[in-house]
């Protein structure tokens, strides 16, 4: 089914929807039980430090799910993952990012929910090279995420499972470092958002949902 499905285009920047230097893409599933998400990540150095789930994943690279069933800005999950397989989740009441100010709220102002979790979420990495060595040249790794639809009834009024037809406001991004020592940061996304920030719903891509079978 992964091999048949339709990839998304290369990640490109955050800001200025530029494309930039490594290969970043998403394959996207679905049947009656979950959401299948599929990242390829291409990097030549795979690595990570995180091992403890929901301490704060981004701060090693990473790649990320943002999903806001109902496309009002309110209510929406965020997932992101290392290739340690360490996973991170939170659900905004409202967004973290003020895009009218441009300004950030603090974790508190924005009400995020560090405690609510996808209850059957399912995750794996595929390491294509040497994770944590770093005198090599990697091709990089997957993530593969099954997000329960049986989970989501906090984030939107709709049909769960979706119906064919039915459209989602999602974004993926990924994180990338030029080196451990984090000197450069580079941030690949699917919808650019125009400022350094994910947090930002009024600006993700859309996914609609098909009744084809791959």
């Amino acid at each position: 089914a992964w091999r048949r499905a339709v990839r998304t285009e290369d990640l490109v920047d955050i800001v200025s929807g530029e494309k930039l230097k490594l290969r970043k893409w998403i394959k996207v599933l679905w049947d009656d039980e979950y959401l299948y998400v599929g990242f390829y990540v291409e990097t030549p150095d795979v690595w990570g430090t995180i091992v403890k789930q929901d301490d704060i994943v981004c701060n090693d690279p990473d790649a990320e799910i943002f999903i806001d069933p109902d496309d009002d800005t309110l209510n929406y999950y965020e997932f992101e993952m290392n290739a340690l397989n360490t996973r991170y989740e939170v659900f905004w009441p409202i967004p973290l990012y003020d895009i009218k100010r441009k300004k950030w709220l603090s974790f508190e102002e924005a009400g995020g929910n560090f405690k609510w979790d996808l209850v059957g979420i399912k995750h794996a990495v595929q390491i294509y090279g040497t994770l944590n060595f770093h005198d090599d040249v990697d091709r990089g790794w997957t993530a593969e995420i099954a997000l329960p639809w049986s989970g989501m009834r906090d984030l939107t009024k709709g049909s769960l499972p979706p119906k064919p037809g039915d459209v989602w406001r999602i974004n993926f991004y990924c994180q990338e470092f030029e080196d451990q020592n984090k000197s450069v940061t580079y941030h690949y996304i699917w919808a650019p958002a125009g400022v350094v920030s994910c947090h930002v719903p009024s600006t993700w891509g859309y996914i609609k949902f098909y009744d084809k079978t791959v």
